[in-house]
């Protein structure tokens, strides 16, 4: 396996053993060209709302029901089982 010289690369690479960056590199080379080793990338924090992805309804209705779950969907939608409980 080639070092790609148009990636960039962190030092997690850097510290890796001969056969381990190889299968690396191997991964990388599996999502495309031009994807830079992952822990080069920088985290940055912003506050603003417009940086969000966009949610609706059906992302929150497939989240919260129809992921695996210890509840039932009857048991969500039994409300009065709650009441009992003095939640």
């Amino acid at each position: 396996m080639s070092l790609n010289t148009d990636r960039v690369y962190s030092s997690y690479y850097e510290a890796m053993e001969e056969k381990v960056k190889t299968r690396y590199l191997e991964k990388l080379d599996i999502l495309g060209e031009g994807v830079s080793d992952p822990y080069t990338f920088v985290v940055v924090e912003s506050r603003s709302l417009s940086n969000m992805p966009s949610i609706e309804y059906p992302d929150i209705y497939n989240y919260l029901i129809n992921t695996p779950s210890p509840y039932t969907k009857e048991e969500l939608k039994s409300y009065k089982s709650l009441m009992v409980n003095g939640i």
